[in-house]
């Protein structure tokens, strides 16, 4: 991490949602997560399938749901590790419109209140908190009723463009961008989604386009 860092120059990192069945917030990724704190680093999350793939996927292609489940289940943990609350200064970037965490959010947050879960969210309310301050990006998540959920979870400053491809082709990312279209967004909105919310993630990237 630290030559692609120092000597490389990258501009932030990808982590799959789990690495061979283990979750990210499991303590093995400490020192990941603290050398990202310290940089003020961008983690973009990219999801993978759980190691238990072929009991639950039921022969169906693991992007239909256990993709966007895998996605939940890693920021599941990384909140009740409280990973997240102890490295405020990691950019983190959720893929696929936050996958299904707007519509299990008060569910995830209702069990901060269990003191039999020994670490956990500090409330409820932190766990709106800390979710509505990640960003997130619209990949295959343009329908207004994905959108729609995404919009209750996080402010539009936190959601950012996402096409997916080459994973997604290019008929499916048009379908997405029409999707994203029929939301009634304003200009500015639209502007702040598809370009300036990623210039404040990515700054070298907004001097390069002012340069």
């Amino acid at each position: 991490m630290r030559h692609a860092f120092d000597v490389l120059g990258v501009d932030g990192v990808i982590l799959e949602t789990n690495i061979d069945g283990t979750y990210l917030g499991s303590a093995a990724f400490a020192p990941i997560f603290a050398e990202l704190n310290r940089r003020k680093a961008t983690l973009f999350l990219h999801p993978t399938s759980p190691a238990c793939f072929e009991a639950v996927s039921l022969g169906r292609p693991a992007p239909m749901l256990e993709f966007p489940l895998d996605t939940t289940r890693t920021l599941v943990d990384l909140l009740y590790s409280r990973t997240l609350q102890t490295h405020p200064n990691i950019k983190v970037i959720v893929p696929h419109g936050g996958a299904a965490l707007p519509a299990l959010v008060a569910r995830i947050a209702a069990f901060a209140n269990l003191p039999i879960i020994t670490s956990r969210p500090a409330s409820e309310a932190e766990v709106f908190e800390i979710l509505a301050r990640l960003y997130y990006d619209v990949a295959l998540s343009g329908h207004p009723v994905a959108f729609a959920g995404l919009r209750r979870l996080a402010p539009i400053t936190q959601v950012l463009f996402g096409s997916d491809w080459p994973f997604t082709p290019e008929m499916g990312v048009a379908r997405n961008i029409h999707q994203l279209s029929s939301n009634g967004l304003s200009q500015a909105e639209a502007e702040a989604i598809a370009r300036e919310n990623a210039e404040r993630v990515f700054p070298r990237l907004a001097a390069l386009r002012r340069a």
